[in-house]
């Protein structure tokens, strides 16, 4: 399978790292989509589900860590990636709710995310590594908010 048939949803309120690995992804051959924020991501998966989820831990309204945890909640064949400043101060009670989750830090280069990301993408079955499009069984959570 192709890198650029496989989806990446970036979550991140800083644009500034979100549009380094947005690059760096794109540069890759991934195809990328993006959001500001963790409703964002949600409306987002509602168009169509990606094949890895990669967000920051610390944004305004959700956190990366409740983000995750929803979608693997609903959907866990999706590949999720928790960035963090200190990985090692995520607390085990976030990474037990968020369940099947892969923690970096934001400290690590491009080169090693990319790898890392790639690893992760290379264990989806070949099923799950076409496009997905589901209805999602979130979009009643998102109303409103």
């Amino acid at each position: 399978m192709r890198s650029r048939d496989i989806s990446i949803l970036l979550v991140s309120e800083q644009a500034s790292r979100r549009g380094q690995l947005r690059r760096a992804l794109l540069q890759a051959g991934y195809s990328v989509r993006w959001a500001a924020s963790g409703w964002g991501a949600l409306r987002e998966m509602e168009r169509a589900m990606p094949h890895l989820v990669v967000a920051d831990l610390e944004m305004t309204g959700m956190r990366g860590d409740e983000l995750l945890s929803r979608i693997g909640l609903e959907w866990s064949s999706i590949q999720r990636v928790l960035i963090a400043e200190e990985p090692q101060k995520v607390s085990f009670q976030a990474l037990a709710h968020a369940g099947g989750l892969t923690v970096m830090s934001k400290q690590e280069t491009m080169d090693k995310v990319l790898h890392q990301l790639d690893f992760l993408l290379r264990r989806l079955p070949v099923h799950e590594m076409r496009e997905t499009r589901v209805e999602p069984r979130l979009s009643e959570v998102c109303v409103g908010k």
